[in-house]
């Protein structure tokens, strides 16, 4: 079974409630879309459990690529002793406090190691299930410019705001998480949102909503 997740942020308990409620097995593949990082307090303990697992792919968000730049920026200066930019401390307002505490609780291994594998992560995957094509990541930016590949860059992966009402592909459906579905219809507070082959799951686990994951398979839905 294929399942997908989105925008963990910290959320352990949420996750692993929600592995226990899909049965994870190991002949089963778990996409996860980014944002694990940030707001909530575990971030760092999931990405290292997810990393773990022989049958997850995890895909850049744009905490992670945030995340990734400033803990670098930290590493670099207690070697030199240059004060932090600006930028940190905005991103520390910005949800990344939490894994700040956390990195800073690793050891010098383990945090080279996870710059290594943050700077690794993939933006986006293509995968065709049971006869249906799929193209996941994060976001995606406006129809115009997705369907000029060419011209993409990661950015459009990490920050791009996607044109829900509109039809990207007829034969394609799209799965992203970044955007809370309540922003998308507040109707579809903490619930799955899916429109003109676009699936967004990002159910607001991060802000007291819950955590969506929909098996690909079958379109069933699950709720953490």
């Amino acid at each position: 079974m294929k399942y997908v997740i989105s925008d963990i942020h910290g959320c352990y308990d949420k996750y692993i409630h929600m592995l226990e409620k899909i049965d994870l097995r190991a002949e089963d593949t778990l996409y996860v879309l980014g944002d694990v990082l940030d707001r909530g307090p575990q971030g760092i303990k999931i990405i290292e459990d997810l990393a773990r697992r022989q049958n997850v792919i995890l895909l850049c968000g744009n905490h992670e690529r945030t995340a990734e730049e400033m803990l670098k920026l930290y590493s670099d200066s207690l070697s030199s002793g240059e004060k932090l930019p600006p930028e940190f401390e905005e991103w520390l307002r910005h949800g990344g406090a939490s894994t700040a505490r956390e990195f800073i609780c690793m050891s010098p291994q383990k945090q080279h190691w996870l710059l290594q594998y943050l700077d690794s992560l993939p933006c986006f995957t293509e995968e065709e299930i049971s006869g249906q094509k799929y193209f996941l990541a994060h976001t995606v930016p406006e129809k115009r410019r997705m369907l000029h590949k060419k011209e993409l860059c990661e950015d459009d992966f990490l920050w791009g705001e996607p044109e829900y009402e509109v039809l990207y592909y007829k034969r394609t459906v799209i799965v992203t998480g970044h955007t809370p579905t309540n922003l998308i219809d507040e109707s579809f507070c903490g619930k799955i949102w899916r429109g003109n082959n676009h699936i967004a799951i990002d159910c607001g686990a991060a802000y007291g909503g819950r955590l969506g994951c929909i098996r690909l398979d079958d379109m069933a839905e699950f709720y953490a």
